[in-house]
């Protein structure tokens, strides 16, 4: 025991000299904690259950969503009723038991996933499901948007819809809750336009138009509720003020179209490309700070690091997933072994990153510091990435012996 304790505290000495000198390449570590494997069709989308970061849940194209205990690797639910695949999933942000899925079927469905029954049906779109948000502030409330041109609200408690969208012309392809007012929504769609929406009142209240292609992701600035940035297939990304309506910002240099974008707590915006590339964005000044290549496929999706704002995670049909530090411009990981296109990822809170690609499997990744390179706002280097690693001593392979 005595040598056991005393040969830990000579590993975490080592580190602490190593992290003085250790170049900033090799400031993360990825361990492939697990294999999900139990899908006869492709993993469509993920999301990590928001109260308990050890549940995953995943939908497919075999019209089935499985609740996976990371922890274990265990499948622990097959939720079973849709009858076409899966494209769409999000987790109550009030309760965790419940789940909300959009298929190809035309449906909503939603369930406990703790006994794994569907609690209600929401079926009155005539096509596709594209794409839901709940209301932050309303356990009942779910905006879900459709290929039949229409975004519906609904009460869940009595499956009756409160209110249906009407005015695009085109599939609503992405919709988001503004983050300091549920009731106002955003809708993306190929007509070429976004809308700002009233959901109380039905009323829409802004059309922003000057997109010239399909509008095909949208995000609000999480530092400014009247800030909202917008991908196209015009290869170009707008940065909006709601309240006035004007475009404050075309971000231009993409030569194909823009398939996703994600701002980080600085106000840097990234966005992917079927061009093979990410840009990273200075809004405020409109500027392209850096451009991540080294893709040979198209960007399918990114994610930023929620424990550290240079992190980005970023998925390709090329089959890899690289992680980059976009303070350097390098990228620190490259997580291959995947036999087909990698299709999204997510984050948990535990620097563990779940990955789905077209092999069917679902991947998850945990993430350390073999090196302390954290800082606080003083400067001053953080030990608990020390901490860290000394409780994945197995998952490294050093033994405490």
């Amino acid at each position: 025991m005595i040598k056991m304790v005393w040969n830990k505290i000579k590993i975490f000495l080592m580190l602490v000299l190593l992290s003085v000198f250790a170049s900033e390449i090799f400031c993360m570590k990825s361990v492939n904690i697990c294999e999900l494997k139990d899908y006869t069709g492709r993993v469509n989308c993920l999301e990590w259950n928001p109260n308990d970061a050890n549940i995953l849940a995943t939908g497919s194209s075999d019209e089935t969503v499985r609740i996976w205990n990371v922890k274990s690797g265990n499948c622990i639910n097959i939720l079973k009723g849709h009858t076409n695949e899966i494209r769409y999933l999000v987790w109550n942000p009030n309760n965790a038991n419940i789940l909300a899925t959009g298929s190809y079927d035309g449906t909503v469905r939603i369930w406990n996933v703790k006994s794994g029954n569907c609690i209600k049906v929401l079926g009155g779109h005539t096509d596709r499901i594209s794409c839901l948000a709940w209301n932050l502030n309303d356990a009942n409330i779910l905006a879900t948007g459709s290929s039949d041109k229409t975004i519906r609200i609904w009460d869940v408690k009595s499956s009756n819809f409160i209110n249906v969208l009407k005015g695009h012309i085109g599939w609503v392809n992405c919709l988001a809750r503004n983050p300091n007012n549920a009731n106002i929504l955003a809708t993306g769609l190929d007509d070429k336009t976004v809308r700002i929406w009233n959901v109380t009142s039905d009323n829409c209240i802004k059309v922003l138009k000057g997109h010239t292609d399909w509008v095909s992701c949208l995000a609000w600035n999480p530092n400014d509720a009247n800030i909202l940035a917008t991908g196209s297939s015009d290869k170009t990304v707008r940065i909006w003020n709601v309240e006035s309506g004007n475009c404050i910002k075309v971000l231009e240099g993409h030569t194909y179209w823009v398939n996703c974008l994600a701002w980080n707590p600085n106000d840097i915006l990234a966005t992917g490309s079927s061009d093979e590339t990410v840009r990273i964005w200075n809004v405020k000044s409109g500027n392209c700070i850096k451009v991540l290549k080294d893709y040979t496929g198209w960007v399918n999706c990114l994610a930023w690091n929620p424990n550290n704002s240079n992190i980005l995670a970023i998925v390709s049909n090329d089959k890899t997933v690289r992680i980059w530090n976009i303070k350097s411009g390098n990228y620190i990981n490259v997580l291959k072994g995947y036999t087909g296109w990698v299709n999204c990822l997510a984050w948990n809170s535990n620097d563990i990153l779940a990955i789905v690609s077209n092999d069917k499997a679902i991947r998850i990744w945990k993430f350390i510091y073999p090196f302390v390179k954290r800082k606080n706002d003083n400067g001053e280097v953080s030990f608990s990435d020390i901490k860290i690693l000394c409780e994945n001593f197995g998952e490294l392979g050093i033994s405490d012996n």
